[in-house]
């Protein structure tokens, strides 16, 4: 017991000199300090930010996605399920590496072959953008896709690939979306020459694809089972 006693003692002693000749030291936060912490603060909420812009994008295009398939259906295409979903995946990347709504690249589509792939006009233009076989070609050499003749326009994700550029291609020669529609159905040359005689440009086709256009965007507040909304 006596023993015991002492032990404890001493231990008591020996924490009493340790605290005597080691005292604590207060912390001490200097100005470097607090301009880390403040970086650092920064950088996560700069990382937070970006997560956030991620997700929405995700959510944006998942919602876009859904609208595409949505007219999709409402189409017989000739196409399968799987490639009717690459066609909404395309669609949807084609509008955004041109920075087109993807409402008006399938208004587009709509109005040249009703989304039908192995559509072919009078004039010989083929597959869901309508394009000609000599634009096609030259179009396809530009963006180094493979040229197999005629029938590389009847593969969808090629011709929609390929319909985009061009239409971007006319955008940028014509400086309006507008005129740039009008010479995509009646070609550049013909439209460079109105212009140059001060002619007025037809105004139909364009305004019918506009129209499509309008009605697609509202399609999230519509009723897509409407038997008139898809009449076009």
């Amino acid at each position: 017991m006596y023993c015991s006693k002492t032990r404890l003692v001493g231990k008591c002693v020996s924490i009493l000199l340790i605290s005597i000749l080691c005292p604590l030291t207060p912390t001490v936060i200097t100005g470097q300090d607090y301009k880390i912490d403040k970086i650092r603060l920064a950088e996560l909420r700069e990382m937070e930010i970006q997560q956030q812009q991620r997700e929405e994008a995700i959510r944006v295009k998942v919602e876009m996605l859904k609208k595409i398939h949505t007219i999709l259906k409402k189409y017989q295409t000739g196409l399968s399920s799987e490639m009717e979903d690459k066609i909404a995946e395309l669609i949807y990347e084609e509008s955004q590496t041109y920075d087109y709504e993807p409402e008006l690249i399938m208004a587009l589509v709509a109005k040249e072959s009703s989304f039908y792939n192995w559509s072919k006009s009078r004039k010989g233009a083929l597959g869901l953008m309508q394009i000609l076989p000599n634009t096609g070609k030259a179009i396809a050499q530009l963006k180094n896709i493979p040229w197999k003749g005629k029938q590389t326009l009847f593969d969808p994700t090629l011709n929609i690939k390929m319909g985009t550029h061009y239409l971007a291609m006319l955008h940028k020669r014509f400086g309006k979306i507008e005129v740039a529609l009008t010479a995509y159905n009646y070609g550049p040359a013909r439209v460079a020459s109105m212009q140059a005689r001060d002619q007025k440009l037809p105004k139909l086709y364009t305004a019918r694809i506009l129209k499509t256009y309008e009605k697609f965007k509202s399609l999230e507040t519509a009723n897509p089972d409407r038997t008139d909304f898809f009449k076009l």
